[in-house]
């Protein structure tokens, strides 16, 4: 069982579903498989504020869906965005069950007008005016940034090129470690880096397509 990526149409409409979804997501449960699927899912629901999870569609295999394929651990998904008719493409990577906190969903790195933004994925949206200090500890280096919210709550949107990072120091290190300070909430996680060059290349020449 997966979950399937669905276009929404009207920002009512759109809110209203994300409100329901993100609702199933935190029900989800507590188990391993339970937290993998809930991660999967706000990886999804963050692509992009145009993009939302549909109802679970059992059966098929999702590396044979046209617009997802995956890539050492990265899942590249692509698509059309319908409120401007512009290419989305984002790579994603779920955080590392055993070394993270429950409301650390993974790592994604999307398309943007210039180069790559990541984006971090949290499983409790977060306030639209948030502003939370996150530290990205990679081999020998560690990199404080202030992160703003992107619209669906879902994810933190960090003020630099993912192409630095992933050509940077994240070129050396097996797995970034993330600390998320929000007030008096602090989530800590970390996402294994493997595979995430040829992954970032895939993406690239995705994003040549908009």
């Amino acid at each position: 069982m997966y979950l399937k990526i669905r276009f929404l149409e009207g920002p009512a409409l759109k809110f209203r579903i994300l409100l329901q979804q993100f609702a199933s997501i935190r029900a989800i449960g507590s188990s391993r498989a339970a937290r993998l699927a809930r991660t999967t899912a706000c990886l999804a629901l963050a692509i992009s504020s145009g993009i939302a999870i549909a109802q679970n569609s059992p059966g098929k295999d999702p590396s044979r869906q046209d617009d997802q394929r995956f890539i050492k651990g990265w899942r590249l998904t692509e698509a059309t965005n319908p409120l401007g008719g512009s290419h989305l493409a984002a790579i994603l990577h779920t955080a590392d069950l055993d070394k993270s906190d429950p409301r650390l969903a993974g790592l994604m790195l999307r398309c943007a007008e210039h180069g790559l933004e990541p984006v971090i994925i949290v499983v409790d949206p977060l306030p639209p005016r948030a502003k939370p200090r996150i530290t990205l500890r990679g081999e020998g280096q560690v990199i404080n940034l202030d992160g703003s919210i992107i619209p669906t709550g879902a994810g933190i949107l960090l003020p630099v090129d993912g192409l630095d990072l992933a050509n940077g120091p994240w070129a050396r290190s097996r797995e970034v470690g993330i600390r998320i300070e929000n007030g008096d909430t602090i989530i800590e996680g970390a996402v294994m880096l493997s595979g995430l060059q040829e992954a970032v290349r895939a993406l690239s020449a995705d994003c040549a397509k908009k």
